[in-house]
Parts: structure tokens; C-alpha cells; sequence
């Protein structure tokens, strides 16, 4: 599921509102529970957005066809099981997310 939020809703121009109601039905929380709380996730996707704009800016310098080979490269995806979060509390959701950053 996260990995379907990520494609939805990567981008800067997020509905945070949106993505919390999304969140909340999905996981059967009460509405409004998450209010505010995902927003925190905002400066992180912000933050991973430009070093990644960096990174290509400088790959592109260095090879003009770095956008085509990326476009060309297979998407290899996982096994489901490999990517189920341990709980499904947020707490500890945030919790191994703060583990794996730390890392």
C-alpha cells in the first residue's frame, strides 16, 4: 500500500489532506486521526526530491543519455512479504522508519 502511495503521491504538489483521508480509510482509523500527522513526512519527500534532482542534474552533465537508459532499465519488484511494514501501528510504523533512517 505504501508503495502505491508513493507513486500516487510523490510529488511536491501533495494534497496532505487528501493522503490522510486516503490513510485513514485504508486502515479503518477514525476520521481525523491523522490530522497534521503525515505532514511531517513533507520536508523528508521535499528534502529526498532535490538531492535526487541534484544527483541527475550531475549525471546528466556527465552523460546526455542518462535519461534514456533510465527510462530502459527493467523494474524488478519485490516479493509482497519482503515489503510489509512488522505492524500495523503507526507508532511503530514511525518507529522502524526513524530505525532505518538512523542507519
Amino acid at each position: 500500500y505504501i508503495y502505491d502511495l508513493v507513486q500516487r503521491y510523490a510529488t511536491r504538489d501533495v494534497s496532505w489532506d487528501d493522503l490522510e483521508e486516503k490513510v485513514e480509510g485504508k486502515f479503518e482509523l477514525r476520521k481525523g486521526s491523522l490530522k497534521g500527522k503525515l505532514r511531517t513526512l513533507e520536508c523528508h519527500l521535499n528534502e529526498s526530491v532535490r538531492i535526487h534532482e541534484e544527483a541527475m542534474k550531475e549525471e546528466r552533465r556527465k552523460d546526455p543519455n542518462v535519461d534514456k537508459m533510465v527510462k530502459e532499465m527493467p523494474v524488478i519488484k519485490s516479493v509482497k512479504e519482503e515489503l510489509r511494514q512488522s505492524s500495523t501501528g503507526l507508532d511503530t510504523i514511525y518507529k522502524d522508519a526513524e530505525f532505518v533512517t538512523n542507519e
